[in-house]
């Protein structure tokens, strides 16, 4: 029996890619997605910021203002980018494992807050409508771009591990899903997957490590 071929849309670091067996899986990768950041001018905030992602922190933190400026409150999704904010210094007041779940807790008990999204340049436009919808003054900043880095890989593949419905966008410039498990990061990124397969997974909480982790526990004998 030939390995099983698992397909991940971004390049991993090697402690991920160490949790694959090299006997019974055989991985390829490749990055999906570029991220570009923006030119972007600093804003004069001193009130609340919401981060969804490690790139809309990489961006901001880019920018020579914000090495020494004080973040009053910082609101984030995802455990990788409330550690990289720890990283930079910052103290996370809440964090989500999805932008649904911060939403809730935003329109429930922060609601006369005043907020700036820095985010990519693919809106989120759920997020955005529940705060329109609920009067909760929100300024979006676009900090970075996710670009196309299509490419075709002439592979049939027995799982693919998608981390964003940009990079699903970008595999099919070029590919197809066929028979293939797709392994979700979250579920907004599966809701797009369900679109194009009806193979579809997502983790509860989004991190890389966890969709690998799923992706091996289809497997396990």
């Amino acid at each position: 029996m030939g390995k099983i071929k698992i397909l991940s849309t971004k390049n991993l670091d090697q402690d991920l890619k160490n949790l694959f067996n090299k006997n019974k899986y055989e991985l390829w990768e490749h990055d999906f997605i570029k991220i570009e950041t923006t030119n972007f001018t600093f804003p004069n905030h001193d009130e609340s910021w919401i981060f969804f992602s490690k790139n809309s922190v990489k961006s901001i933190f880019s920018n020579k203002t914000a090495k020494n400026f004080s973040f009053k409150r910082i609101y984030c999704v995802g455990g990788n980018t409330k550690s990289l904010l720890s990283k930079y210094g910052q103290s996370v007041f809440k964090s989500y494992n999805s932008s649904a779940e911060l939403a809730n807790y935003i329109i429930n008990f922060s609601n006369k807050e005043k907020f700036i999204l820095c985010r990519g340049n693919l809106k989120n436009d759920d997020f955005s409508e529940s705060f329109d919808s609920n009067n909760i003054d929100l300024k979006e900043l676009v900090v970075y771009k996710n670009l196309s880095n299509s490419k075709t890989i002439n592979e049939a593949f027995d799982s693919i591990m998608f981390y964003s419905p940009s990079g699903i966008k970008s595999f099919l410039e070029n590919n197809n899903i066929n028979d293939s498990n797709c392994i979700c990061i979250g579920k907004t990124t599966a809701k797009f997957a369900a679109m194009h397969s009806s193979k579809v997974l997502f983790c509860q909480t989004p991190t890389i490590k966890n969709v690998i982790e799923k992706t091996i526990k289809l497997y396990d004998a």
